[in-house]
């Protein structure tokens, strides 16, 4: 590193490997969380946080107040239509001030937040957004500098319409210009705002670093695997989320100035829990994901990209040992110094597999700044970076331990899990496709509810049912679905045409496996007002799932009736669209749900229960023909 600041940027890039006259430098461990707060609260907890064992921490800013309806953004965000005003960063800037001249002892890295949450209706197309924009990202700049900070660039979206991960996806129905530019137009202008986003960070100060939480790491196999640049190109098109990111990747090196260095913070790591995992991860982004990025703009990558990890704190070992798990379901059946083992375990090797930077999240009631932590994870971090400092191997038998805890947990778990099972009814005389329950062929079929909410959270209970009918004949499959609701007035409608956001209200999904392929099913959402949304989904070796949306536009049937009482859903899916009508020996394997919208509760349910999510084909239900 050539220089001791980072800029923590929520991106990540592709390099081949480094020259051999790039110096390695000591790997340095940065705290990022929901505890991250302004320079003022670093000051109040200075000494204690200096007796901590990171090196550096993530100033996060408060939120600006903003005459509209929407939520108003933290000032650390960037894509406003308006920049925020400039007097907002006076405190700040004195408190980082007052900081540096107290001195941050072995506190030398500190970061400063980025976000990069659209406002709606931002356009990257619109040279005065992006104006706003920059304004915005040179005082914020301008605040590391002060500090001898760097910056941690964040680019989920957050807090409007625009879903997570959204903002960098060209086909988005919230993109202003989707359905008038191609996403070759896309990718030339955000292109050239990654050029204009790197000269405005060296006309400040040209010795901050980013460090970027995902970016290329996040371009899936079909990408980075592709045979010709045009199959590249197609594949990248249809990813479902980010891939706009990789053009704006490529204008900040084709800009980088010497000294400059982009890391790859790969934020994939959260879920990782061997070293296996690590390395392949490290090995990924010191070459293949390079292939993400125009061949004119890779010639960049060994002199700025490097690559660093991420540790999720809270999925590993939380506050109180009863707390729930967001993927790390397994920890709960460990004992809670195997679990301060696991935390160990992950800051080792995410230390020893990073070129420089490993970031460490925690939510929830942890805080870092003040010492609220629990007993034992300050301890793990220092045991881990001690062995790592030493040169000493971890203890073997973590990936042992894993397996046992995750096996323990599913036979916890699925023991109780209500699978279900079905016939599948052949009727003669297909329904007619129009809402209409009482439909002849319908009454030949076994009515299937009520719906489960995921094990994972068994008391978040539905308020309302939803009941399943399913039949077939030798060109369909149908599905009827009631879904009860006393509110039929207050749905909650999204997505504006084919494969919008529709799950993220009001809708009903059908996901139907492909009989000759475990790995391979289909999902299909209808909402109230009759928007649909359908993808084919596949399963790599990792467990990782991969969506294709555009490639993938069936000719199926659906209606809609919204009673006072409940709307019904009524599907006919073509078995040539599921991959082929099982055969007499084989099990129909399916799941329905139901997604609650914008309301208390469990979000969704689904038929068939699932552990953490519906995308779960191992626990679809399984039908088969009747009296078969």
């Amino acid at each position: 590193m050539r220089n001791p600041r980072l800029l923590c940027l929520t991106l990540a890039v592709a390099v081949a490997p480094v020259p051999s006259a790039w110096a390695e430098p000591e790997k340095k461990l940065i705290q990022l969380g929901w505890d991250g707060g302004t320079p003022g609260k670093m000051l109040a907890n200075l000494e204690r946080m200096k007796a901590g064992p990171f090196d550096g921490y993530v100033f996060k800013l408060p939120e600006v107040d903003a005459d509209t309806e929407a939520r108003p953004l933290p000032l650390q965000n960037l894509f406003t239509t308006e920049p925020h005003p400039a007097a907002l960063f006076e405190p700040h800037l004195e408190d980082m001030r007052t900081l540096k001249e107290r001195g941050l002892g072995n506190m030398t890295h500190n970061m400063v937040k980025i976000w990069c949450t659209g406002r709606d209706g931002w356009d990257w197309f619109n040279d005065d957004h992006w104006a706003a924009a920059e304004e915005n990202w040179r005082n914020l700049v301008k605040l590391a500098s002060v500090g001898d900070a760097d910056i941690m660039f964040d680019p989920e979206s957050y807090y409007t319409k625009i879903e997570p991960n959204y903002f960098w996806v060209f086909n988005h129905q919230d993109n202003p210009r989707a359905d008038e530019k191609t996403i070759g137009e896309y990718e030339e202008v955000v292109r050239q705002r990654g050029r204009q986003f790197v000269r405005a960070l060296a006309e400040v100060d040209p010795d901050i670093d980013i460090l970027s939480m995902y970016g290329l790491n996040k371009t899936t196999d079909a990408v980075l695997n592709a045979d010709s640049p045009a199959e590249a190109d197609a594949a990248l098109e249809a990813q479902l989320y980010y891939n706009l990111l990789p053009a704006f990747v490529a204008g900040v090196l084709e800009e980088a100035h010497d000294g400059f260095t982009f890391h790859d913070g790969n934020e994939m790591a959260y879920y990782y829990t061997s070293p296996e995992e690590f390395e392949h991860a490290r090995e990924r982004m010191k070459g293949p994901v390079r292939r993400a990025l125009p061949p004119d703009a890779q010639k960049h990558f060994d002199d700025h990209y490097r690559a660093a990890q991420a540790i999720y704190a809270s999925d590993l070992f939380p506050y109180d040992a009863d707390d729930g798990a967001y993927r790390a379901f397994f920890r709960t059946v460990m004992p809670r110094d195997r679990q301060a083992e696991l935390l160990a375990h992950n800051v080792y090797h995410a230390l020893a597999t990073a070129d420089e930077y490993a970031w460490y999240y925690n939510d929830g009631a942890i805080d870092n700044w003040t010492g609220d932590v629990p007993a034992g994870m300050h301890e793990a971090i220092r045991r881990a970076r001690g062995l790592l400092e030493a040169g000493e191997p971890f203890p073997p038998g973590m990936v042992a331990e894993v397996e046992a805890a995750k096996e323990a947990y599913q036979r916890q778990v699925t023991g109780d899990l209500h699978i279900a099972t079905a016939d599948l009814t052949s009727v003669s005389t297909p329904p007619r496709i129009d809402g209409d329950v009482d439909d002849a062929a319908w009454k030949e079929t076994q009515r299937h509810g009520p719906m489960h909410a995921l094990s994972s959270n068994p008391t978040d209970q539905p308020g309302e049912d939803a009941f399943v009918r399913v039949a077939a004949d030798a060109e369909n499959l149908y599905v009827l679905v009631e879904a009860m609701d006393d509110r039929t007035d207050h749905l909650d409608l999204r997505g504006d045409g084919r494969d919008g956001d529709v799950w993220a209200g009001d809708d009903v999904e059908v996901a139907v496996s492909d009989p000759d392929n475990a790995d391979r099913f289909f999902l299909f959402m209808v909402n109230p007002a009759g928007t649909i949304y359908d993808a084919e989904l596949r399963v790599d070796a990792e467990g990782e799932l991969s969506f294709d949306t555009g490639g993938y536009d069936p000719d199926w049937q659906r209606a809609v009736e919204v009673h006072d009482d409940r709307w019904v859903v009524e599907i006919a899916i073509p078995w040539s669209a599921v991959g082929g009508r099982p055969r007499n020996d084989q099990p129909l394997r399916m799941n329905v749900a139901r997604s609650f919208g914008d309301r208390p509760g469990p979000g969704f349910v689904s038929w068939s229960q699932t552990i953490d999510s519906f995308l779960t084909p191992a626990h679809f239900a399984e039908l088969r023909p009747a009296g078969n």
